[in-house]
């Protein structure tokens, strides 16, 4: 089984490709290259597997140390042995970092989506709403009535 420092870089290099990935998400979002897309969401897809997979073997190692197989125990471990390991240390604290960076990221990737979507449901609004009211016939392919366009003559 690697040692925890490696196990914690390779982590921290997943997470370092995630958020260069939803960096490059935003600038996408920014200037409304909505087609390009796709293709980050398929990598963000298979670089969230493989980090949930080194996720898995990290805790699989604190679990093999006795510890329990989160951040506490990830904690217990540098508490007991992190004088010994400053690269492991070191490691963890970039992943804390980079995982932070990350998440933020993806907040505001979430909130520019959002953005676009009310702007995009407004105008889809408006573009109904005149279609509506300029069209010659109804939904149902019938013609529609035209009131207040003439003079009704009363005699």
């Amino acid at each position: 089984m690697p040692a925890l420092s490696e196990l914690l870089a390779q982590e921290a290099k997943l997470v370092d490709d995630f958020v260069a990935l939803l960096s490059a998400e935003q600038g996408e979002l920014k200037v409304g290259r909505i087609d390009a897309l796709d293709g980050l969401s398929q990598r963000k897809a298979d670089l969230a597997a493989q980090l949930n997979a080194a996720e898995s073997r990290r805790n699989a190692w604190l679990n093999a140390a006795g510890l329990a197989g989160d951040r506490e125990g990830m904690a217990a471990w540098l508490a007991a042995f992190g004088g010994k390991d400053a690269q492991a240390a070191a490691n963890w604290a970039r992943l804390l970092e980079k995982a932070t960076e990350a998440r933020n990221l993806n907040q505001l990737n979430g909130q520019l989506i959002a953005l676009r979507l009310s702007s995009t449901t407004q105008a889809l609004a408006t573009l109904t709403a005149q279609h509506q009211a300029h069209s010659l016939y109804g939904p149902n392919g019938q013609a529609a009535p035209r009131t207040g366009s003439r003079i009704i003559d009363a005699a």
